[in-house]
């Protein structure tokens, strides 16, 4: 299987969907993108602790 893109992490929304998402695929299998960096460092920080 390829790699799940998710875009817009750094909205409401794109948020919610990127938690739904890692409980329901492996976390390796995901990739997150936002305009704002610092949006990412903290998905970074949800996926490494579920690790």
């Amino acid at each position: 299987m390829g790699k799940l893109l998710l875009t817009g992490v750094d909205g409401n929304l794109g948020r919610q969907a990127a938690e739904f998402l890692l409980k329901l695929v492996e976390k390796d299998q995901i990739i997150f993108c936002a305009y704002d960096p610092a949006s990412l460092q903290g998905m970074q920080n949800k996926v490494l602790k579920r690790m």
